[in-house]
């Protein structure tokens, strides 16, 4: 199964004019096709960066 790299929601196959492509439908657009461990590995990359605490330098 793939998934969204924007929003990690369920990619739906769809064909036009003879060729697959993968939709969004939250996001409402075409999207590469992923595989779903590199998806949760970025989240996961994602995820650790935003829960750091932010360190402001003195100026």
């Amino acid at each position: 199964m793939s998934y969204c790299l924007c929003c990690n929601s369920s990619l739906l196959r769809h064909i036009r004019h003879g060729e697959v492509y993968m939709y969004c439908p939250d996001c409402r657009q075409e999207m590469p096709e992923t595989d779903s461990y590199v998806v949760r590995q970025a989240y996961s990359v994602l995820n650790e960066a935003m829960m750091k605490p932010l360190v402001l330098s003195k100026a």
